[in-house]
């Protein structure tokens, strides 16, 4: 049985990978995206989750755990961000900012999670709390900007994995995909 220790530290290095991850895809759509604003957003973004991995390998660290650790299956969450290259080429903005809500979602539940299972260590679920607050931030930027180019677009119809929205709750699989499918997969395989 893992201790309480054990399982904060697999968590934070679980959002260390996602963090990675996230930050991975959003320069590589800044750096493709012909769409000024969008490029300012996703560096902005880039920048972000840069900042947040730091600070996950920084606790991490402080809690005995290696902070280069492969996290496994988010790892390769969403490749996890669909290498953005790949739709940016179709030039469908709309598209790539859908796809990063799915991106965003899925981190909301990790942190959820994490947060919930740090809760006796304040400190940690604190900074995880901001974490949160933030990639809430850029989801509620990113649904912007996506009706601007598909004016269709309702967000109040996505899952906004809150359990005020209906969205997933502790123990429940109502993410966007199943986190604990550990087959491989290539993006498009996703259990949505």
């Amino acid at each position: 049985m893992e201790s309480n220790n054990e399982k904060l530290v697999s968590n934070i290095e679980h959002l260390i990978s996602i963090a990675e991850d996230g930050k991975k895809g959003y320069e590589n759509a800044a750096e493709d995206a012909q769409d000024g604003s969008l490029k300012a957003m996703f560096q902005k973004y880039a920048t972000q989750r840069g900042t947040y991995s730091t600070d996950l390998k920084r606790l991490t660290s402080e809690l005995g755990g290696d902070p280069d650790k492969e996290a496994g299956v988010m790892g390769s969450m969403h490749r996890a961000w669909m290498d953005i290259r790949t739709w940016l080429g179709s030039n469908e903005n709309a598209t790539v900012l859908k796809e990063c809500v799915t991106g965003e979602n899925a981190a909301i539940k990790s942190y959820t999670e994490a947060i919930e299972d740090a809760d006796a260590n304040s400190m940690y679920s604190s900074i995880l709390n901001e974490q949160l607050n933030g990639v809430r931030g850029a989801l509620s930027e990113i649904k912007t900007q996506i009706t601007h180019y598909d004016p269709e677009y309702n967000a109040n119809e996505e899952n906004d994995n809150t359990p005020e929205k209906g969205g997933f709750s502790t123990g429940s699989h109502n993410a966007p995909y199943d986190l604990n499918d550990k087959g491989s997969t290539t993006g498009s395989e996703y259990k949505y």
